[in-house]
């Protein structure tokens, strides 16, 4: 695909816009939360009540509905 901002950016240029091939996002795949760390209590309590919050927002439209 071409990248487009800069075609836009530069389509105004005496010599033509510039086009070049768009470059793929870098991905980082390592996540430095990950390998078996457990939660602290915050991170806990904070996902109960976020999971608590969710099942209440859910039943209430299902019963609104």
């Amino acid at each position: 695909m071409l990248d487009t901002t800069t075609y836009l950016l530069t389509q105004q240029n005496a010599a033509g816009p510039m086009l070049r091939q768009e470059e793929p996002p870098l991905i980082d795949l390592t996540d430095s939360d990950a390998g078996g760390v457990n939660p602290s209590l915050g991170a806990t309590i904070g996902g109960v009540i976020s999971l608590g919050l969710i099942v209440a927002a859910g039943t209430y439209l299902a019963l609104a509905i």
